[in-house]
């Protein structure tokens, strides 16, 4: 009853009337289809379909539909093929994994190359091999339970396999748009390509609608997957509809899928009081698909009004600054592909969009743009599934920086050289400071949050660093690797345990008491206070704080102070009291007293704090003295064998193996940096001093 009256408060009358009017709709669909899916009557047949939208006959409409083909301006459009990444453009590529999924060979969120001789299992977790099931049955898709207590299967590897995304390399193997000049053939009509690809679509594709029966089973349980599958339906339909080799009855047969797919998306929408990128992935598949339906009826008005919709969610959804409001670098990333292919559409039927989604757009591409280190790579902060919705993409290498910008008149010096002049860039809404120069790329994460943002899919990472010295990844964020696979993984991955930080242990945000809250919940404190930034000439120094101790009345500190002529980043770290420390040091290290008098004799003893360092797998770090007779304490950092620097302390760290996930399902072992102390009235001192940088200066 308290979370319903508090849920009540949240929403408002009208959000809860929206809320309830939902959970009606999803009700009466459920009650309605469960029935015709239990018995297999639930799936739009060809008849149906004509009939009640006066289509006299699938051969007429057929060549209607590919008549429209849309996907082909798509691939021509500069927009489209400047976001590619580089291996999507290479023919040699393209065909070697192309002939990988012919062979119904895949590598899915860390599986590894995996071969079906057979059947490809569709509802299957064909990684995990433990002793639960590790497969779906063909179950109404709204009784499918997906959470679990423990670890199991994941849901994402069958997901992420109906998502269909290998579709981009069966036909951009077939119609070679990226083989030289003179070796392409009429690459859209007519001619037929390489047939084992063709064959392939059509195998798989046929496969699937036959093994997936309309509301049943796993591949039915997220709205969002199918839209993604739509939309790769989509691309292969005119990657492949004038091929003479695959029959009309497949033809057919996928759009009445299709249908399926999208009377799917127009009952299953997944909106709520904090929508995310589920929901605008839901708006992009109906768009695609009602962009792909001509002669429908009311199909112009659903596309407009889906447009309508989906800009006002990106006004929603992308804050001023050009960040997504999910605090993820990658989920912005996603949604970021989401935008471009709404603006991809738009272009090829003629559409113009508002111009506030263009201009959005353009901060959108600029945020990750500065969140990219001199290699181009987006540094990832918060969750990361490496989700894509065709093919990703990759914007290369970082924008022109404000060092560009000044640069001297021709005959004039500047008295500090412009390699040395560092870059800062704070993006407020976000949370996260960015410092750059030609050595050096630096992210310091605030704990900015509002309470109109859904928690999800950030970390406890207030405060947390990661460092990239010499293109050389030093400190990173350990990534997510894992969502309801593992919910304990899950969580330490979230918590502040895992992060570049500081913290008290006993505290709720830590991985000890994370597992009794929602894999997509994370408890948060408002915060949208900003930090103190100060610059000059080659000195940058950051300084933000953090109120998550509030109730115990403590503050907890952080000042970044970058020096880019003497190579070096420092950090100071403390937690600051209410009280008077001097007059009252325990109720500083201890609850206070009416807390005292309510817990027990466990929670009576001082809390302690810890610090956290994670270092890139490919770093070594080695310590150089006795750290029993000195109260200065220094580890040499090294890439393999060669020497970076140094790292000094007055923190009595000591090394473990840890671990870091590249991407969703993979994980790497790593050399992490701890250290925990019970007197949290002291000030610590993290240094690092880095040798002169190899690069040309």
């Amino acid at each position: 009853m308290l979370y319903y009256l508090k849920r009540i408060h949240e929403l408002g009358i009208s959000g809860t009337y929206r809320a309830i009017d939902r959970r009606i709709k999803t009700d009466n669909f459920a009650q309605t289809w469960r029935v015709k899916a239990l018995s297999g009557q639930a799936n739009h047949t060809w008849e149906q379909i004509a009939s009640k939208h006066n289509i006299l006959d699938f051969i007429s409409y057929f060549e209607i539909l590919k008549n429209n083909n849309f996907v082909a301006q798509i691939i021509q459009d500069q927009n489209f093929r400047q976001i590619l990444p580089k291996t999507y453009t290479s023919q040699e590529f393209i065909c070697t994994q192309a002939d990988k999924f012919a062979n119904n060979c895949f590598d899915l969120l860390g599986s590894g190359e995996i071969c079906f001789s057979e059947k490809i299992p569709w509802h299957t977790d064909f990684k995990y091999t433990g002793t639960s099931p590790r497969s779906w049955v063909n179950a109404f898709y709204q009784d499918i339970t997906i959470t679990q207590k423990i670890s199991g299967p994941d849901v994402k590897v069958p997901w992420e396999l109906s998502r269909f995304q290998h579709v981009y390399f069966f036909g951009m193997a077939y119609k070679k748009p990226f083989a030289p000049i003179e070796s392409r053939r009429d690459e859209w009509r007519g001619a037929n390509g390489n047939q084992k690809y063709a064959h392939a679509f059509y195998q798989q594709v046929n496969d699937w609608i036959d093994q997936n029966p309309y509301l049943l089973g796993i591949n039915w349980r997220c709205p969002m997957d199918v839209a993604i599958r739509a939309i790769n339906f989509i691309w292969g339909f005119y990657f492949f509809a004038h091929d003479q080799t695959i029959p009309e009855l497949f033809w057919q047969k996928l759009v009445c899928s299709l249908y399926d797919h999208k009377h799917y998306l127009e009952n299953n929408w997944e909106t709520s009081d904090k929508p995310n990128n589920h929901y605008l992935a839901d708006l992009l598949g109906y768009l695609y698909i009602s962009c792909f339906f001509v002669n429908i009826k009311k199909t112009y008005q659903t596309r407009q009004q889906t447009i309508i919709t989906i800009c006002e969610q990106f006004d929603h959804q992308i804050q001023p600054d050009g960040s997504c409001y999910e605090g993820s670098t990658k989920y912005h990333q996603l949604v970021f592909e989401i935008a471009l292919h709404v603006k991809l559409l738009c272009h090829a039927h003629k559409i113009t969009l508002p111009e506030r989604f263009e201009k959005k757009i353009e901060l959108m591409k600029n945020f990750i743009h500065d969140c990219s280190d001199q290699s181009g790579n987006l540094v990832a902060i918060g969750d990361d599934d490496s989700g894509i919705i065709v093919t990703g993409i990759e914007l290369g290498q970082p924008r022109r920086t404000l060092r560009d910008g000044l640069r001297p008149p021709q005959g004039e010096r500047l008295l500090i050289p412009l390699s040395n002049i560092p870059e800062i860039k704070f993006y407020k809404n976000f949370g996260i400071s960015i410092i750059r120069d030609n050595n050096w790329f630096i992210t310091f994460r605030h704990p900015t949050y509002q309470s109109r943002q859904p928690s999800g899919h950030f970390h406890q990472d207030q405060l947390s660093i990661t460092v990239t010295f010499d293109t050389i990844p030093i400190l990173i964020d350990p990534g997510s690797y894992v969502y309801t696979g593992n919910p304990g993984i899950r969580n330490d991955f979230r918590s502040v345990n895992y992060h570049n930080t500081f913290f008290i242990n006993q505290e709720p945000h830590n991985n000890r008491t994370l597992a009794s809250q929602d894999l997509f919940q994370l408890a948060r404190h408002t915060n949208q206070n900003d930090p103190i930034i100060h610059r000059h000439d080659s000195i940058i120094t950051i300084h933000d704080t953090h109120t998550e101790y509030n109730h115990k009345d403590i503050t907890a500190h952080r000042t970044l102070i970058f020096n880019s002529s003497e190579n070096s980043v420092s950090l100071q770290d403390w937690f600051e009291s209410a009280r008077t420390l001097r007059d009252r040091p325990t109720a500083f290290l201890r609850a206070s007293a009416s807390e005292e008098k309510r817990s027990s004799t466990k929670d009576n003893n001082p809390l302690t704090s810890a610090w956290v360092l994670v270092f890139d797998p490919s770093i070594t770090i080695i310590k150089k003295n006795n750290f029993e007779i000195s109260n200065v304490h220094e580890w040499a950092i090294q890439k393999e064998t060669t020497p970076l620097g140094q790292l000094v302390t007055n923190l009595r760290f000591r090394s473990q193996i840890g671990y870091y996930a590249p991407a969703y399902g993979i994980l790497r072992e790593t050399t992490v940096l701890i250290a925990e102390y019970e007197n949290m009235t002291d000030k610590h001192r993290i240094e690092f001093l880095f040798t002169k940088s190899t690069k040309t200066q």
